[in-house]
């Protein structure tokens, strides 16, 4: 069921119940986060009456196990997907095509669309660019705005060793997305089309065949992402209709993030200079770091450790790249 069709049911059932709009409100906004069926929605009022409890977190709490169990039955794995990060900032992307002009075209197309009474068009994207760079994120912003979910497909969804089982789950991905309205996200998106000149095996050539069959009759929104867009077979590129290059931040990005993520510090031209100087940092570097910091002792953070491990990070992607050059060389 599509997301507003679980919200809409959720709000039917919990009526029965005697709780708070607040409450319901929050119940009704965690259903529709995830992949279930109205079956599921049945399941959770049940066990709304049978928590035996009015604290509301350890109702909540039950709600959200009652919805992750059921929508890995469903589908194998839990299938909510999270907004983006409260401390996201669309500016400070360093993309080839800027970041809030992809959100306004596809609200075009949009718009568009109900102008003139008319299904949307399929729009098909590609955001490629290294590990970091915020594409996943952007999806996730876009998806906010439009407020759809996103349905995310890896090549470990996609890829099976059975005869023709990867072309049915690949047309099985593109029917689900399309049938309930989310946005289709496809991460790894290489694994799916590499260069079919490049190819070894017939099913690499039906496995691209297949993709490219289904983007041109997919209907609703979809975005790819990689970080090996060379590898990818050229009739793919060009079917896209918006393909931007993620790259790393510029001094600005940077100066912005170290102000949003760490406000408490004063930071020198120094050691912004510093850190500018790779030219590889990443928003998820910024992430990575926060999150670790939570376990430390306030007094062992300063600006100089975070400059330091900021640094740090980057080294060791420098490191990874030539291990990976010297493994190709042999």
């Amino acid at each position: 069921m599509s997301g507003e069709k679980i919200a809409e049911l959720s709000s039917t059932k919990l009526n029965m119940l005697s709780c708070t709009p607040r409450f319901k409100e929050k119940i009704i906004t965690l259903c529709k986060s995830y992949d279930v069926t109205g079956s599921s929605v049945e399941n959770i009022v049940n066990v709304i009456q049978a928590v035996g409890t009015t604290d509301e977190k350890n109702i909540e709490n039950a709600v959200r196990a009652v919805l992750e169990s059921n929508s890995s039955l469903l589908y194998g794995h839990t299938k909510m997907r999270d907004p983006p990060k409260a401390e996201f900032d669309l500016s400070v992307l360093n993309s080839s095509v800027p970041a809030q002009e992809i959100v306004q075209m596809i609200q075009n197309a949009e718009t568009y669309a109900q102008e003139h009474d008319a299904p949307l068009d399929g729009i098909r994207m590609l955001f490629y660019g290294a590990s970091g760079t915020g594409k996943t994120e952007l999806a996730r912003y876009i998806a906010k705005k439009l407020g759809k979910r996103i349905l995310l497909k890896r090549a470990s969804d996609i890829v099976s060793k059975g005869v023709g089982d990867t072309e049915k789950n690949i047309s099985a991905a593109f029917y689900e997305a399309e049938s309930s309205g989310q946005i289709l996200l496809f991460d790894e998106a290489d694994s799916f089309f590499r260069s079919r000149a490049k190819a070894q095996y017939e099913w690499e050539i039906t496995k691209t065949n297949e993709f490219l069959t289904q983007m041109e009759e997919f209907k609703g929104i979809l975005i790819c992402t990689t970080n090996m867009k060379d590898d990818m077979d050229p009739a793919t590129l060009r079917r896209f209709h918006i393909c931007a290059q993620f790259n790393a931040l510029d001094r600005s990005g940077i100066d912005r993030l170290l102000k949003k993520y760490f406000s408490q510090f004063t930071f020198s031209k120094k050691q912004l200079a510093a850190i500018s100087a790779y030219n590889s940092v990443t928003p998820g570097d910024f992430g990575t770091l926060a999150s670790r910091i939570r376990f430390m002792q306030k007094d062992a953070v300063t600006a100089d450790y975070i400059i330091k491990e900021l640094i740090a990070q980057q080294k060791e992607k420098d490191n990874e790249n030539n291990r990976r050059i010297g493994f190709n060389c042999e």
